[in-house]
């Protein structure tokens, strides 16, 4: 159970997963009533049946842990799913399979996950995260991830920050759409979908080339490390190339998720002008 909050957040939860909605919390005198997609989520709750109650501000910032909940706190239940392209679950095993697919190493009848998108155009982009521990980091990289075509983002079980409602809040609609997936040995993750022809792509200081001479246009895992401390050197090693972002300041790094857009536009850039 977990608490997801905002209009946004919440709207998407609506649209895509409603099924996951436990109990809807409104504030008893909203002054949003009038808002387009406030009045949207009023109609999906009714649509789908939804339960949902009237809240004051200090119980819903109770909820919202003092979050931006703009008036509305849905409570969650955990929904088990394997499917790709419905819900925001996904597992480590799933998502190799998905690549092998992707990438012709398994056939339509030996592939046991639901829902794949056969049809999917573009070959593999999947976003890594070695190690961000910052919600507004993460939903921040899942909110360029959705927008810019990734097929997954992949955090490491231990040393990471998973999904929270803060992270749900950030992402603005991207955690219930695009699958985040907790691995336990993300080096074996790493090596599991190289072996199926994903190039991993890490970005680091120390590459001597840029990220905008890399190609990006073939099966790809772009790999970008935690806040301050960069790839871990286990993860750096296991990358097939290094890129970095060229500076033209005095700062000498960007924040994760800044890096994280620069590169996955590259990325789509190139794969939409070839």
């Amino acid at each position: 159970m977990a608490y997801i909050y905002g209009i946004h957040a919440v709207l998407a939860l609506l649209k895509n997963s409603p099924s996951k909605a436990e109990q809807i919390y409104l504030l008893d005198k909203h002054s949003n009533k009038t808002n387009p997609a406030y009045r949207e989520i009023i109609d999906l709750i009714q649509a789908n049946g939804l339960s949902s109650g009237l809240k004051t501000k200090k119980e819903l910032d109770n909820l919202a842990t003092g979050g931006n909940h703009q008036g509305i706190v849905v409570k969650t239940r955990l929904v088990e799913s394997t499917a790709l392209g419905k819900k925001s679950e996904l597992s480590e095993q799933a998502l190799i399979q998905w690549v092998k697919h992707s990438t012709g190493q398994l056939a339509d009848d030996e592939f046991i996950t639901e829902d794949f998108p056969k049809d999917r155009k573009q070959p593999v982009l999947i976003l890594i995260l070695d190690g961000v521990e910052d919600p507004h980091n993460l939903g921040a990289c899942m909110r360029s991830a959705e927008a810019l075509g990734v097929m997954a983002v992949v955090v490491p079980k231990h040393g990471s920050v998973k999904n929270t409602a803060v992270v749900s809040k950030v992402a603005s609609g991207a955690m219930e759409v695009l699958p985040l997936v907790v691995v336990t040995n993300l080096a074996y993750f790493i090596e599991q979908i190289k072996s199926a022809g994903v190039w991993i792509v890490g970005a680091s200081h120390e590459a001597t080339q840029s990220v905008y001479q890399y190609d990006f246009k073939g099966p790809v895992g772009i790999v970008l490390g935690g806040e301050g401390k960069g790839l871990r050197r286990l993860t750096q090693e296991l990358c097939d190339s290094l890129v970095k972002i060229p500076m033209m300041g005095t700062v000498s790094s960007l924040n994760v998720s800044v890096a994280t857009g620069i590169t996955l536009y590259e990325a789509q850039r190139q794969r939409l002008s070839k």
